[in-house]
């Protein structure tokens, strides 16, 4: 080999050699950066500083300053209050604080931070708060910028104005309230929808509901288990339509409180509420047995179970104690995706938030949809017989039990039973269509049609088919309740369908 190529060979060799230990130093250069770059995140999770303990039972005052808002509170006779006022202070929020700064650790302390405040966003916290002990000792924090790193965290001033930290969000996340967040809700809603015997809701659109629990006063398994009192007088409400709109009770609950001892309701829309919601209800008492001196449940729920079992075996009266709730609604709010009212328990000066989806579905239903559609429910085998009459003609059709069956004459002839009994059928499954306006209604009219039924318990109901508008409907007389229509074009069907069975069959 020729010496140049020789001496160009050691050349390569030697660069490689150095290239190799370059990257060898590189790799681990940045391996000891990474532990700054992360903001000594992997020294932060080690080495943590102690800076004192706080013992909650020894913490009389508390007060804080942030973007929401600002709050001083006092510890007086075991109880948080806004500090000069009688507004109650949550609790578990205090103690969720109190927990927070139980023990206060730093991450690491800034070098540099005491000579460049501005730069950790310390020259105008944005957020402190003062923690003053039963001695009138006080810790003082005060939160800069958030940290730009891994870990959930603020630069921070903790009882000295030189020496900055770095600390954990949890010192900070507690603390950042609005005083709305932090009163106390006094007015708890605790209703079992089970003991709800009256609802009620009236509203400024025109709405005036009323319903009462009947359910204990029929005979068992019943469906119409509720009256409806007002608007209608003696009309059933259809059950599980009203049981829907009462499920919404157990989700009734106050949000926040954002006004206590409140003077002027006017600003929340509640001096004249836009709706009024009241219901009667009861709580089952423990009650010593005759027989065996055992106290009963002391729970609604325990003492009914199930629907089925409710209604099979009531809750005797003498363990019932019966209480009211009202609440007014006023204004609506919507902040993002939060959307509410204002409301004022009946009795409390104090307003609260409340969530729209329950108020809504609560007051936004009609009296019509929720009174029973049925006009006529009663089952042929419940009645002796009954009367059609229509155009001066006159039906009149009997049920008698002849060798233990059940057998029907129509004006006194035997008819074959499926016939008459699809007849029947045509005239029960029909609906109300909706509200007869008084203007309109023309009950001295002749009915077009009327059925007298002829109850097996010697009751007579009468149901007259009345001209209305001519066009549509025709309201109907139901042993004289008449605040509803029905289809027109039913009623006419249902006449031609007489005719043609007596025509067919006479």
């Amino acid at each position: 080999m020729k010496r140049k190529q020789f001496v160009t060979l050691i050349i390569m060799i030697a660069a490689i050699v150095l290239l190799a230990a370059g990257y060898t130093a590189v790799m681990n250069m940045n391996s000891d950066n990474a532990d700054v770059d992360d903001d000594g995140q992997q020294e932060e999770e080690v080495k943590t500083i102690h800076l004192f303990e706080i013992n909650a039972d020894d913490v009389i005052g508390i007060s804080y300053s942030c973007d929401l808002g600002s709050l001083d509170m006092t510890k007086e006779s075991g109880m948080w209050l806004q500090k000069g006022t009688s507004v109650p202070i949550n609790d578990e929020q205090v103690s969720v604080m109190l927990d927070a700064v139980n023990d206060v650790v730093a991450i690491r302390e800034i070098e540099d931070g005491a000579g460049n405040l501005g730069e950790y966003g310390l020259e105008n916290p944005s957020m402190q708060y003062t923690i003053t002990m039963s001695d009138n000792t006080t810790h003082i924090f005060k939160f800069g910028l958030k940290l730009q790193t891994q870990i959930e965290g603020y630069y921070a001033l903790i009882d000295s104005s030189d020496k900055v930290y770095s600390v954990a969000a949890n010192y900070f996340d507690p603390f950042h309230k609005s005083l709305e967040e932090m009163i106390a809700i006094e007015d708890e809603i605790n209703i079992s929808v089970d003991n709800v015997t009256k609802f009620g809701v009236t509203t400024n659109k025109g709405l005036n509901f009323a319903a009462s629990y009947v359910g204990d006063e029929i005979e068992e398994n019943t469906y119409y288990t509720w009256r409806i009192d007002e608007p209608y007088d003696n009309v059933m409400a259809d059950t599980d339509s009203l049981k829907e709109i009462l499920a919404n009770l157990a989700n009734l609950k106050y949000e926040s409180c954002v006004a206590y001892s409140e003077e002027d309701m006017s600003q929340y829309g509640l001096e004249k509420p836009f709706a009024t919601l009241s219901l009667e209800y009861y709580e089952v008492t423990g009650v010593e047995t005759p027989e065996t001196g055992d106290e009963m449940p002391e729970t609604g729920d325990e003492a009914q179970g199930t629907d089925e079992q409710a209604s099979a075996t009531p809750v005797p009266e003498e363990m019932r104690v019966y209480s009211t709730y009202a609440l007014n609604i006023g204004d609506s709010y919507s902040e993002g995706e939060d959307k509410g009212y204002y409301v004022n328990p009946e009795g409390s000066s104090n307003v609260y938030r409340m969530d729209s989806m329950y108020i809504d579905a609560l007051t936004g239903f009609t009296s019509f949809s929720l009174a029973d559609p049925c006009i006529y429910t009663v089952l042929v085998d419940q009645m002796t017989g009954y009367e059609i009459e229509y155009e001066g003609e006159k039906i009149v059709v009997e049920r008698k039990q002849e060798n233990e069956e059940d057998v029907y004459y129509v004006n006194g002839k035997k008819v074959e039973k499926e016939g008459i009994l699809t007849l029947f059928s045509a005239a029960y499954l029909l609906t109300f269509s909706g509200e007869a306006d008084d203007e309109k209604a023309e009950l001295d009219s002749k009915p077009v049609l009327k059925i007298t039924y002829h109850t097996n318990g010697g009751k007579d109901d009468v149901v007259k088919y009345i001209p209305y508008d001519g066009d549509n409907f025709y309201q109907v007389d139901k042993n004289g309740i008449n605040y509803f229509l029905t289809d027109k074009r039913g009623i006419d069907d249902l006449i031609s369908r007489y005719k043609t069975y007596m025509k067919e069959n006479f």
